[in-house]
């Protein structure tokens, strides 16, 4: 049962600004933060069309912020199937600044349902407050708040500018990456590091795990020093904000074969094309024909890959391929506690490229 807004009720849901912070999300970041509240909405609504308000700041006015608000929360409602119906500026009439819904949006939106919120910065953070209201009865359905760190606000504003003014070609890709690996000692799995150059034994396993910070397509796969592929993430789009998995959060690649040399690539872009065939082709002609054999010349793979990361992208960008870890910017150390209480320790990288990124790491098995 929905709590009734009166006048009292109206000027008190916002106006504990202070209190925001009580069930906030920490670490949420805007992607994800958008996509659990439509998917919040889509729950409560159950199909029904809804009036989706203009975001405001804590003055009820509007900024850049509360703009790119505006088009994760659209964006995320579409991809959730919630029928909506935008109020502009007009219709809905001038806010106050403790009210979460001007007076005028009571009589003049068509929709049973609004939905709407506000932006509040305080020093290192941003709050977003979201509510869904019943129009007819003017009773608050729910209402959530996400803690966003403003550093990351402020990178997914300007990811979003880029998608408005270069397209999908000029948007910068950055993604949290680890690689892990394990390995069985005395009956027990413990954590190893996989590095460029490094050496693993047979029977080690490695997994990937990732986050981007905005929606991307990814690819990851294995290529070992006889041309063969092992896919560790089949190709698929994937939203930003989400902790992602190759092959799976409980499963591995396990790496067998003594001898091998492998290259883990892994791929991120706002676009990937869909025809591989010319690429593993090339690929594989290279190692046929000796040019690539073992560490030795992994960089004439490298630079397929930058070039398959451009096809089908318009406007500029480097197909960056990055190698080693010089340059790399490295995040605080995460520890991953696996189902059977394995702890792993792992700083993640980060990985940064317009219109992509390909991380290539390459290991023998001893």
């Amino acid at each position: 049962m929905g709590i009734r807004l009166g006048c009292i009720g109206l000027l008190g849901l916002l106006a504990g600004c202070a209190l925001w912070r009580a069930g906030a999300v920490p670490g949420a970041n805007l992607q994800a933060a958008t996509t659990e509240l439509a998917q919040v909405v889509a729950r409560e609504t159950n199909g029904e069309t809804i009036a989706l308000l203009p975001w405001r700041d804590a003055k009820g006015e509007r900024n850049g912020y509360t703009e790119a608000v505006d088009e994760y929360i659209i964006s995320a409602l579409l991809k959730a199937d919630v029928p909506i119906v935008l109020a502009d500026d007009k219709s809905v009439g001038k806010w106050k600044d403790v009210e979460p819904v001007p007076a005028k949006a009571w009589r003049d939106l068509s929709a049973e349902r609004i939905v709407g919120g506000r932006l509040q910065e305080d020093a290192e953070w941003t709050y977003l407050r979201f509510f869904l209201i019943d129009r007819v009865d003017q009773a608050l359905v729910t209402t959530s708040t996400w803690r966003l760190p403003q550093a990351e606000l402020e990178r997914q504003v300007a990811a979003q500018g880029q998608l408005g003014q270069g397209g999908v070609g000029q948007t910068e890709i950055v993604v949290d990456f680890h690689l892990l690996g394990l390995r069985d000692q005395g009956g027990f799995p413990e954590a190893v590091v996989v590095e460029e150059g490094k050496g693993l034994l047979a029977g080690d396993r490695v997994q990937i795990r990732f986050t981007p910070l905005i929606d991307c397509e990814v690819y990851a796969f294995l290529y070992s020093s006889e041309g063969a592929r092992i896919d560790v993430l089949s190709p698929r789009y994937v939203y930003g904000g989400r902790e992602q998995f190759g092959p799976g959060e409980e499963q591995w690649i396990d790496l067998s074969e003594a001898g091998q040399v492998y290259t883990l690539y892994f791929l991120a872009a706002s676009r990937l094309d869909e025809n591989r065939e010319e690429l593993f082709e090339e690929m594989k002609r290279l190692v046929d024909e000796g040019e690539v054999n073992r560490f030795s010349g992994l960089e004439q793979l490298d630079q397929l890959l930058g070039a398959y990361l451009l096809e089908g992208i318009e406007g500029e960008g480097e197909g960056a391929v990055i190698r080693g870890r010089e340059g790399i910017k490295l995040g605080k150390k995460q520890s991953f506690i696996l189902n059977d209480g394995t702890p792993i320790d792992s700083r993640a990288e980060e990985l940064i490229g317009v219109p992509g990124v390909v991380r290539a790491i390459s290991f023998e098995i001893q």
